[in-house]
């Protein structure tokens, strides 16, 4: 974990950063059950990437899964602010 995180600091692609902060997060939810450091990586990748879809419903089921219902409805806040209109499907 500790080497993806200094490969975050250290790549100078913001698409590479936003690749490694998901895989990241990924980690630290399913394999370490670390859901405030999965949302934190998340947040991370959204400051690069304020409009990637995956990122954002990754973070809802994050603080859905550990009933952090504030930061949920704050995370809903701010997508609403920050990606486009999607037609329902």
């Amino acid at each position: 974990m500790e080497t993806l995180e200094r490969l975050v600091r250290v790549t100078p692609q913001a698409d590479e950063r936003v690749r490694l902060g998901k895989r990241i997060a990924r980690l630290r939810h399913a394999q370490l059950r670390d859901g405030e450091g999965a949302a934190a990586a998340l947040e991370q990748v959204l400051a690069l990437a304020p409009q990637d879809a995956e990122a954002w419903a990754h973070l809802r089921e994050v603080h859905t899964e550990g009933r952090r219902w504030e930061q949920l409805g704050q995370a809903f806040a701010s997508e609403a602010e920050h990606v486009e209109e999607r037609p329902l499907q």
